[in-house]
């Protein structure tokens, strides 16, 4: 339970409120919090000096405390990169930390990471949770830089899915950015090179995986949320398909099909779209992430049997 500070801290406590915890020392001054009582916060840990001026206040942190008190110590720093990708929930992005870009020379701050970049324009930079973080167009094009093309393909298409950027917005700003020596534009570049003209974007994050699976293992690339009308009358969204064979994969991911009720409607969709003559197949998060070569030898041998039935 968060409990207000006594005495004059009252307003800093409220300040902290708005800025997961964090203060500077301009904020302390301002609410009349003298010297000897920040040295006593700070003798008890109540109070402890996370950057340069700036300050936590222990019992208000939350998961955001760290970036907020790089933007505080240090004004024109940008949560960028990783933790960009983080705050935006773009997938793919494991186990971020405290990443920033700037202008020009980085603060002392040793515990997160600066990139430093003179061409950051304010079109660029949006507000998320109170911070200043960069949008998802100039996220992904800064990913590569510190991911691999995969993991810039899964936030690609989780942005995508979301409606945060587009491919054409995603083109003309890597287009932008490129030059020799930058590899972040290029690789995103790259995953779009390579992503199937007017592809909508996949269903979950374990939907691209399951695709990177299936290129990894060279599997003809299925069509992704393939519509089939019913018998009902009523449409029906596969995860991916192979339409030429009659043949579909459902993912279930984590997250992606939470109730029973939910599965049950699921499975009826699923035994509709089997009455018309569809082969079915059905992965799981760890058959597609913990066992590639299995998941991609049933899917090979599914399409060999369809053919089989269809010569």
């Amino acid at each position: 339970m968060v409990r207000p500070l006594p005495g004059p801290s009252r307003d800093v406590h409220e300040l902290a409120l708005e800025n997961h915890g964090v203060v500077t020392h301009e904020d302390l001054a301002g609410c009349r919090v003298t010297p000897s009582t920040v040295r006593d916060w700070c003798r008890t840990q109540r109070l402890v000096r996370v950057a340069p001026r700036t300050y936590l206040l222990v019992d208000l942190a939350d998961e955001h405390s760290y970036l907020a008190a790089v933007e505080a110590s240090c004004p024109s720093a940008v949560v960028s990169h990783r933790a960009a990708g983080e705050l935006l929930a773009l997938d793919g992005i494991a186990e971020p930390f405290p990443e920033f870009t700037v202008a020009s020379s980085p603060p002392n701050i040793r515990w997160a990471f600066f990139h430093r970049s003179k061409d950051l324009q304010p079109f660029d930079v949006v507000e998320v949770d109170g911070l200043r973080c960069t949008d998802a167009t100039r996220t992904l094009c800064d990913l590569g830089a510190v991911e691999d093309d995969l993991a810039v393909e899964r936030a690609l298409e989780s942005a995508l899915r979301r409606g945060l950027t587009s491919a054409s917005r995603l083109r003309w700003r890597a287009e932008q950015l490129a030059r020799p020596g930058r590899s972040g534009p290029r690789v995103l570049l790259q995953v779009l090179e390579e992503r199937p003209a007017q592809a909508p974007p996949t269903g979950s994050e374990l939907e691209t995986r399951f695709v990177q699976c299936l290129r990894e293992g060279a599997v003809p690339e299925p069509e992704r949320q393939h519509v089939v009308r019913l018998r009902t009358g009523v449409t029906a969204h596969l995860d991916v398909a192979w339409p030429e064979h009659h043949l579909f994969a459902e993912l279930d991911g984590a997250g992606s099909h939470d109730g029973w009720e939910a599965r049950r409607r699921d499975m009826r969709r699923q035994t509709a779209v089997v009455a018309l003559g569809w082969r079915p197949l059905r992965f799981t998060w760890d058959e597609v992430v913990q066992d590639p070569d299995g998941t991609t030898s049933a899917v090979r041998l599914a399409l060999a049997a369809a053919r089989e039935e269809g010569a």
